[in-house]
């Protein structure tokens, strides 16, 4: 995990059943397969 992937300690994706679309950018605008890894969460 630490040589293939990001770690994320305490980010808080949604709050109160909001999301947060700043997070959720940099997260998936780092990946090739953004559709497959959004669906995988």
């Amino acid at each position: 995990m630490y040589a293939e992937s990001k770690i994320y300690n305490g980010l808080r994706w949604y709050r109160t059943g909001k999301l947060n679309e700043g997070l959720d950018r940099m997260i998936f605008g780092n990946v090739r397969t953004e559709t497959m890894n959004q669906g995988g969460l």
